[in-house]
């Protein structure tokens, strides 16, 4: 009897699981199989026990590093941070520190810059363009500035930004950017459900900060660029809340369709190429090489592919497994992309 009843309650589990998390279930993960009951059993003490059992993965010191922005939905405080990033191992805590530096234009610190540079170079992209989980001194924007000493590097990007982000910074420059100067933009395969974002994205973001920042209250005053495109072709921008918390209506609507944001997303690159006259450098960092996206690119985009395949060594590190984000290794591996194209330029 007692059997029958656990052989219930596990085929019970299994099934609410399943319905919960069927969409999000690639492969399994490498980590090992457990029962879905304990698994069930675990999500509720993380839902409603997480302030007194659970701890956070990634702070910040001190604690203002995200701020609400009119334009961009948030942005980086100006100030000096440390970004503390925490796991558990053998049962104990152990945790990394790096340091951002965040400049009064919210560009982040890239090293000393020229008096009388020859030419500006202008970053945007995401957490990984931005070196989320290394120090000022290990993104690629930084080791470029180091060998490039008579131009002047600013680094624009932030974590979860995406092109439309990066259009919205480029609206606020753009006077000052000329034909001389250079963009650098980053992109991944990922990078085209942000730029809606889609219903999806939302709940990842709120899956992982609930994961990430356990002991954090959520601030409703944080919000994303949404970024809509209509039959002719015209691109609109306003903001929503972030996390699907205070945005229940729109994170129950469906995905659009991949058609849709693959060309929203062609479309966005070529709304951003048109405000300047700027060479426009592509940096690929993750993805398929045949992206539809990259096809058939604007006449003054370059592509520069810097995949895992374009190099004959390891290049993705972890940050000492404290984070998925690119680490030392592969900023550098970044960098050595990039310098080689700037190099002739």
């Amino acid at each position: 009897m007692i059997l029958t009843v656990l052989l219930l309650v596990e085929t019970a589990s299994s099934l609410l699981l399943y319905f919960k998390y069927r969409n999000s279930i690639p492969e399994l993960s490498g980590e090992g199989l457990r029962p879905a009951t304990g698994t069930l059993i675990n999500t509720a003490i993380t839902k409603f026990t997480r302030k007194t059992l659970f701890f956070d993965k990634v702070s910040y010191i001190p604690n203002s590093f995200i701020v609400p922005d009119a334009a961009q939905g948030y942005k980086a405080a100006p100030g000096e941070y440390i970004v503390r990033f925490t796991k558990r191992a053998s049962g104990t805590l152990e945790h990394l520190n790096t340091k951002i530096t965040i400049m009064t234009d919210g560009t982040r610190f890239t090293g000393s810059l020229p008096e009388q540079p020859l030419r500006h170079v202008y970053v945007f992209g995401d957490s990984c363009v931005f070196g989320g989980g290394v120090n000022d001194e290990q993104t690629f924007t930084y080791l470029l500035q180091s060998v490039f000493r008579r131009s002047a590097f600013h680094l624009y990007a932030m974590g979860g930004y995406s092109w439309s982000n990066a259009y919205i910074n480029i609206m606020k420059i753009k006077e000052n950017i000329t034909a001389d100067d250079i963009i650098i933009m980053g992109y991944a395969a990922f990078y085209k459900e942000r730029h809606i974002p889609s219903p999806s994205r939302l709940k990842y973001l709120q899956d992982w900060i609930d994961d990430t920042h356990p002991t954090q209250p959520l601030n409703p005053e944080i919000k994303v660029l949404h970024t809509q495109m209509n039959e002719a072709g015209d691109i609109t921008f306003d903001t929503i809340p972030a996390y699907c918390r205070f945005n229940k209506t729109y994170c129950e609507q469906n995905n659009p369709s991949n058609d849709y944001v693959d060309r929203l997303s062609k479309a966005l690159l070529t709304l951003i190429v048109k405000q300047t006259k700027a060479k426009v450098f592509l940096l690929h960092f993750s993805g398929p090489s045949s992206d539809p996206v990259l096809s058939q690119l604007p006449p003054n985009v370059e592509l520069i592919s810097a995949l895992p395949k374009d190099f004959d060594y390891k290049i993705q590190d972890d940050i000492l497994g404290f984070d998925d984000h690119p680490g030392p290794y592969w900023h550098h591996a970044m960098y050595s992309k990039l310098k080689e194209r700037l190099g002739r330029e």
